[in-house]
């Protein structure tokens, strides 16, 4: 997906100190439940590239002292 950029920030201020952020706007898409729900219980394979790739896409952000929001 792409998604647009609101905001950069680099050492910004916060009121918890300085953080470097990135705003973008938000997706909506169909959700694990939906596709769930459609197709059936995931293969052990495909669920663990799942873990795999969210585990790396948080910790590549938190590595990078990256404020998100909440991971739904």
């Amino acid at each position: 997906h792409l998604q647009r950029v609101y905001d950069v920030s680099v050492g910004g201020q916060t009121p918890q100190g300085t953080r470097n952020y990135l705003v973008t706007e938000h997706l909506t898409s169909a959700s694990l439940r939906d596709r769930l729900d459609e197709s059936g219980p995931l293969s052990l394979k495909t669920a663990a590239e799942f873990i795999t790739h969210i585990a790396s896409a948080v910790d590549s952000v938190h590595g990078a002292d990256v404020v998100h929001g909440a991971v739904h």
